[in-house]
């Protein structure tokens, strides 16, 4: 029996069930050894041994005895037709054995079967508790996901606007406690970090390329280097923690607003190594070594696992409107190259008769030139018939040139597509981003991602694919 045939059922009553069928099974099997032990007891007990002792001997005695007679009396030769008794007890005995055997047999072999199939059944029902435990947990976290995601997408459309934007209440755990050194070391702490603040202007971001953002970066990791180093030999230092708040809180602040005004600057940036200023990809292997540095907890993991899970679901329905965008793209240029050749055609034919009447105007004799006059209401006056050809031939160049301007070529169509297309990706991708280092970092956690990264800015979808379990991601 498979779990997929049973009916489909609430975890409370799966579990109330699943007792209920398991004391039934712990009582059977109870009954049964009270069964065996009674039985066990009747033939094993001193008294029944003793007892059996003395039975064995006597009747032994009078078996001896039956058949010294018999012998007796068959040497002293036969006195009767009748034929030598057969030794006491009979086969009545042994008839009535054998059926309560059986019966027993019948009764033990049906209570193993009954047995097996409560065993089955048990296991099959609690094999679809767990998966529903599972399902349940797996859907908990989501939700829990999917909440932080919607707060970090409104912060990130308000920084868009231009907006204030509301910040949630914090964890129990941050609200109580006592120092900033020891709420450095919280996960999810920098949500401390990540809050509305004095901006920079959108102009000066906007004017912000990519090599000033490459500079600034590197000024901030030469500031946070020193009280790192300070707060990785003593927790205790607020000094130092204090100087990782000031140097995150100002860091966060213009990636935040370079994410949402200019995110092709910090797109640049991200794919760019910072001391050749090349356009190129770390080498394999370099995320998960930052990964490790970083020492997540087990509840991190699981948080990134799930986001990461949400987002290659976005990311695959990104990639299949992407696909039908590019289909649509290739067929507008197939179509496009066939009204080409068939203007091309259509000029190569017409250019044969276009000679051809040419040289009729130019070589007939008046009779065909009032022939025509007279049959197209034409004066046939010096210099009207050719004005009258010149200019129809050029009405017809302008039409045909009005037509070919009117025509929109295929990239035009699928433009905004693609463009709406692209920027679900690059929402994706900050929300990714928003999530790592605004919901589930400490603030000691954000300060080893930004300096273990060097040479590259933390790319936290590939740190993310890396907690999640994905090898090489990038």
């Amino acid at each position: 029996m498979d779990s997929a045939s049973l009916p489909q059922l609430t975890p409370v009553q799966l579990e109330d069930g699943l007792t209920q069928d398991l004391l039934t099974l712990f009582d059977e099997q109870e009954d049964g050894n009270d069964v065996l032990r009674s039985s066990r007891d009747l033939f094993t007990s001193p008294a029944s041994q003793s007892r059996g002792g003395k039975l064995q001997t006597a009747g032994s005695n009078t078996v001896a005895s039956t058949w010294t007679a018999r012998n007796a009396a068959a040497s002293a030769g036969p006195t009767s037709g009748l034929p030598p008794s057969s030794p006491p007890g009979g086969d009545a005995p042994q008839k009535r054995t054998s059926a309560s055997g059986k019966r027993d047999h019948r009764h033990r072999v049906r209570d193993n079967e009954k047995l097996r199939e409560m065993e089955a059944l048990a296991a099959a029902k609690l094999e679809q508790y767990l998966a529903l435990t599972q399902r349940n947990a797996d859907l908990k976290l989501r939700n829990a996901v999917l909440s932080e995601a919607l707060v970090i997408r409104d912060a990130q459309l308000s920084t868009s606007a231009g907006k204030p934007w509301s910040v949630p209440p914090l964890p129990a755990e941050l609200a109580a406690a006592t120092s900033l050194a020891a709420a450095a070391r919280l996960p999810g702490s920098m949500k401390l970090v990540c809050i509305p603040g004095p901006d920079p202007s959108q102009d000066s971001v906007r004017a912000m390329g990519r090599q000033q953002l490459m500079d600034t970066h590197q000024a901030f990791l030469a500031e946070l280097s020193a009280p790192l180093l300070a707060f990785e030999d003593n927790p205790a230092d607020e000094a130092a923690a204090a100087a990782i708040h000031d140097v995150l809180t100002r860091l966060c602040s213009l990636y935040r607003m370079v994410s949402v005004v200019a995110p092709d600057t910090m797109a640049g940036m991200i794919q760019s190594h910072l001391e050749t200023r090349e356009v190129c990809a770390a080498p394999p292997g370099h995320w998960a070594g930052v990964l490790q540095k970083l020492e997540l907890t087990p509840q991190q993991v699981a948080q990134l696992t799930a986001l990461y899970g949400l987002f290659r679901g976005l990311m695959e329905k990104i990639t299949v409107e992407r696909r039908a965008i590019n289909a649509r793209l290739t067929q507008g240029l197939a179509a496009q190259e066939q009204k080409e050749a068939q203007r091309a055609a259509a000029a190569a034919a017409a250019a044969p008769a276009s000679a051809a009447g040419a040289h009729s105007v130019d070589g007939g004799g008046p009779e065909w030139l009032k022939r025509h006059s007279s049959s197209s209401g034409v004066s046939s006056g010096p210099g009207s018939g050719s004005s009258s050809g010149s200019g129809g031939a050029t009405a017809s160049h302008q039409h045909h040139h009005q037509h070919h301007q009117l025509e929109v070529p295929p990239e035009a169509e699928v433009l905004p597509a693609l463009s709406r297309n692209l920027r679900k990706e690059s929402a994706a991708h900050l929300l990714l981003r928003g999530f790592f280092f605004g919901c589930t970092l400490s603030i000691l956690q954000a300060a080893r991602a930004m300096v273990h990264s060097y040479p590259w800015f933390p790319n936290a979808t590939a740190l993310i694919a890396a907690a999640a379990g994905v090898p090489n991601s990038s």
